[in-house]
């Protein structure tokens, strides 16, 4: 290996890390573990809370440990102007900066991406926050719990007729980090190819709604007619995918249980369609036969069509025309619970 030559795939970037407790510094961890050095910079004049989180074994903290190894530290007051002004003189040498303040910190303090980019243009700035840098949820703070309530995933865990279950790990929050980790080293590659930095912005509740593998496509595609719930330690939807024997469409099996562990016996989803393929068939045919009945119903005095439309066929068919279901995706809202408090997402 000739010398000079880099041995991770990120040396020789610089990472100045505005980050704390979890998402954020997952993100700067892992351009640390690539290689790049990061310049943690922590709040005078005792640093970053989490260096007083037990387990403390001479006088460090197991926690800060494990989310802030291989960084460096500065201790700044940024609140201040010298504080300030240290900041900005490093920003030319700055390839990234991350931070997971709630939205409009850096911007008091005096650090937002527009002032960052006029000192550097270059510069690539991943913003990680609960609920994204806008929108109606933007300026409120979370963690980790909060994301997966918003985004619906704690109302999928835990038994039918229980109270949703919340996982005693940072699911969320490692999650959020490692997408702003894979977002900034994406950045870099198009800043290389195209001289353009840019503002990243990585929400915790865009991450955890990534989670839902089936719950939101078979909502939507089904029209509603397939409502995820929790099932306890089983799966709700193997049965209405593929059954053991690989057989799909057909209506033999066992029955499907609602949100209160009930057996469901009739409609669409009690039929276990196995396949949306079937389901699609079936409502398509139901509509064929609405339109005739429609039709026949809307004849004029001597047997030809009335020129005025049916309002029911109307209604069916919706104002352009289209089949009930067409295929398309259909916007979704959740309604899940957490420690006792509903939210809709």
């Amino acid at each position: 290996m000739a010398t000079g030559t880099p041995v991770h795939m990120l040396d020789g970037y610089k990472v100045l890390d505005f980050t704390r407790a979890v998402a954020g510094p997952t993100a700067s961890l892992m351009l640390a573990e690539m290689g790049a050095e990061v310049i943690k910079v922590e709040p005078a004049p005792d640093g970053d809370p989490t260096r007083g989180v037990p387990v403390m074994k001479d006088g460090r903290s197991g926690y800060f440990v494990q989310h802030n190894r291989g960084k460096k530290s500065i201790c700044v007051d940024v609140r201040q102007p010298e504080g300030l002004a240290m900041i900005k003189d490093l920003l030319p040498q700055i390839d990234v900066l991350v931070e997971n303040f709630s939205p409009g910190v850096m911007a008091r303090l005096g650090l937002d991406y527009e002032t960052v980019k006029a000192i550097n243009p270059a510069i690539i700035m991943c913003s990680i926050s609960a609920f994204g840098q806008s929108g109606p949820l933007s300026r409120e703070p979370g963690y980790d719990t909060l994301g997966a309530a918003y985004a619906g995933i704690a109302s999928m865990g835990g038994e039918a007729d229980g109270p949703p279950y919340v996982p005693q790990a940072a699911i969320g929050d490692v999650s959020t980090g490692a997408h702003g980790a894979l977002a900034i080293c994406a950045a870099l590659l198009y800043r290389g190819r195209t001289g353009r930095g840019q503002h990243l912005d990585i929400s915790l509740l865009d991450t955890y709604f990534h989670y839902h593998e089936a719950s939101v496509q078979m909502y939507s595609l089904s029209g509603g007619e397939i409502n995820p719930f929790r099932a306890g330690s089983h799966s709700f939807y193997l049965d209405l995918t593929v059954r053991g024997d690989g057989a799909a469409g057909t209506r033999e099996g066992p029955a499907l249980r609602d949100e209160r562990g009930s057996r469901q016996e009739s409609g669409p989803v009690g039929r276990n369609y196995r396949n949306l393929d079937s389901l699609d068939a079936e409502r398509r045919r139901r509509a064929r036969s609405d339109a005739r009945a429609s039709r026949a119903g809307s004849a004029g005095p001597h047997g030809g069509r009335s020129r005025r439309a049916s309002p029911s066929a109307a209604t069916r068919d919706g104002a352009n025309g289209s089949r009930p279901y067409s295929g398309r995706l259909r916007s979704t809202r959740l309604r899940v619970t957490v420690f006792g408090c509903a939210a809709a997402a």
